[in-house]
């Protein structure tokens, strides 16, 4: 869990918001954004976290590997993911 937060706080920061930025965008308050990123979330539920990677337009995935491949992934073709 204090991966992701870790990794929702960089890839926050790429996108230059703040927390209060990401917290409006994900209908969720500031102080939930701030216990996330510093791991103190421990039941951390699936459509939190939907929320905020959509709002960092981002895959839930890319969230939990902390890897903003969203770049590399539109630039293969798709048959090398059949």
């Amino acid at each position: 869990i204090k991966a992701v937060g870790a990794n929702i706080a960089d890839i926050r920061r790429k996108n230059n918001l703040t927390q209060e930025q990401l917290a409006e965008l994900a209908s969720l308050s500031t102080n939930y954004i701030a216990r996330v990123e510093r791991g103190e979330i421990q039941n951390f539920s699936a459509i939190n976290m939907l929320k905020i990677a959509s709002s960092l337009d981002v895959s839930i995935d890319e969230l939990a590997e902390g890897a903003h491949k969203k770049e590399n992934l539109k630039s293969k073709p798709l048959e090398q993911f059949n």
